[in-house]
Parts: C-alpha cells; structure tokens; sequence
C-alpha cells in the first residue's frame, strides 16, 4: 500500500498527539470487533470516558504507553476526540481512523513511543520493524518475530527477551536498560554491548560476552555459563553466584552491589574487590579475602 501521509500531515498529527498505534488482525480485534477500512472513521459505539479497559478503541500514544499485545499488523491511527488514558499504559477514545498499517507507518511515531519508554512486544508480528528504529524506550519483547532487528537500533531502555528470537542482534546495540534474558538466543551478543541495566540470565548462553561489557546493573548468575567474564567487568548491581563457574573473576571488579555466593569457587578474588553490598557466603571458599574488602566488612 502506497503511504498516504505527506510530511505536514506527519507533523501536524505529532505536534497534535491525536494519534495511537495498535495490533490487529486484518481489522479485527478484541471480542470480535471489526473496524473499518483504511481512511474511514470507526467509532466505539459503547463509549464510557471512564479510566478503564473497554467502552473504548484502544492502543498506545505518547500519553499511555507501555502494554500492547501484538496481532497479524500495526497500525497507526488518527484519532479524534480526548484521549482516556489507563493505566499509565495505554489509552482509549470514541473515535479513530487507521490512517496506515505495518511498513507504511513513519518510523517518526514509533520513535515517538519509544521516547515516553513504551515497550514493544512482536509476537506473532510479521512485518520488518522500520529501518530508521534506533532506540526502543521501554522492554522490547521478541518472542516469536521472525525479522532481523532494524541494523540501526542501538539501545533498549527496558528489558529485552530474546527466547525464540533466531537472529543475530544488531552490531550497534550498546546497552540494554533493564534485564537481558539470553535462554535460547544462540549468537554471539554484540561487541558493542557495554552494559545491562538490569540482571543478566546467561543459563544456556553458549559464547563469550562482549569484551566492552563493563557493568551489569542487576544480578548475574554464572550457572553453566563456561566463559571468562569480560576483564573489563568492573561492577555487578546485584547478586553475583558463582557456583558452577571455574574461571577467575576479572581484576578489575570492584564492587557487587547484592550478595556473593562463592561455593565451589575455587579462585583467589581479585585484589580490587572493595565492597558486597549485601550477604557474603564463603562455605567452600578456600582463598584469603581481598584487603579492601575485609576492611569494609569489618571481617579480622
């Protein structure tokens, strides 16, 4: 289908916010409802401007972004009418008009989204995300998309879910803000990947993190995975468990903001270790503890 939008109605529908973005099936939606073609007008018939789902033609605006279940397409609606916003994540209006459907949206209203860190979920979306996409506010939900991620995408604000995911991620990704769920993903994550925001689950993970990984904000469980740590691994956020893993620890580790589980580690910790945020497990440890540690610990 041709893209029927110029640049001023592009501009005027972003600068107005009368506008949402939405999955369906062809037309058809939640309970059955069908709305009408391309270019004409549906309305919710069974409209109630109350703050909650249903009465109401939903979807996700930079009003209310965040909860969206995908469909067979996207679409991008104009809308008319006040926008009711629930639930911080996602809001309904009486009348809306499907003004373009998967490649013919402007990356412009995804970008949009992405910026008030509304999360994308692909499920069962078979459509190539718009080349232009470069940033991803919120989680980024990949189960079941069948598409290379656009190669200009470079960081997701929330979590990312990779199980079932069978491509390579994009080289220019560099940080991933929440938590990175590798089960299942069977790449090489890319060298540019400096830092997770949130925990990392490397259970079947199967190669080396990148060598520019220098943080992981959250917990990072080590069970099974059989690679050294990045040596530039300088802070874990959370809890680290290092049981099961059979390398030493980079030496440029400083801190662990949660616990430290060290059963079956069978390595010296390294000299620069100065702080365990929370509990310190050392049944099994053979090894004197770091100088800068047992003095923060107040250990003798």
């Amino acid at each position: 289908m041709k893209n029927i939008l110029s640049k001023r109605k592009i501009k005027a529908l972003l600068e107005s916010g009368d506008w949402m973005l939405r999955f369906d099936n062809e037309g058809l939606s939640y309970a059955g409802f069908l709305w009408n073609d391309i270019g004409e007008w549906t309305e919710a018939t069974d409209w109630e401007p109350i703050a909650e789902c249903g009465n109401g033609l939903h979807g996700q605006s930079p009003k209310g972004a965040g909860y969206c279940k995908s469909d067979e397409r996207m679409v991008l609606c104009e809308t008319r009418g006040k926008q009711i916003i629930i639930d911080s994540d996602k809001v309904k209006v009486q009348y809306a008009k499907i003004i373009a459907v998967n490649d013919d949206i402007p990356v412009e209203f995804l970008l949009s989204l992405a910026s008030v860190g509304g999360s994308l979920d692909l499920e069962g979306y078979n459509h190539p995300l718009p080349a232009n996409l470069a940033s991803v506010g919120g989680s980024l939900y990949l189960g079941g998309y069948n598409h290379p991620l656009p190669a200009n995408l470079a960081s997701v604000g929330g979590s990312l879910y990779l199980e079932g995911y069978n491509h390579p991620l994009p080289a220019n990704l560099a940080s991933v803000g929440g938590f990175l769920d590798l089960r299942g993903y069977n790449h090489p994550l890319p060298a540019n990947l400096a830092s997770v925001g949130g925990s990392l689950d490397l259970r079947g993970y199967n190669h080396p993190l990148p060598a520019n990984l220098a943080s992981v904000g959250g917990s990072l469980d080590l069970e099974g995975y059989n690679h050294p740590l990045p040596a530039n691994l300088a802070s874990v956020g959370g809890s680290l468990d290092l049981r099961g893993y059979n390398h030493p620890l980079p030496a440029n580790l400083a801190s662990v903001g949660g616990s430290l589980y060290l059963e079956g580690y069978n390595h010296p910790l390294p000299a620069n270790l100065a702080s365990v945020g929370g509990s310190l497990y050392l049944e099994g440890y053979n090894h004197p503890l770091p100088a800068k540690l047992k003095k923060n610990k107040g250990i003798r």
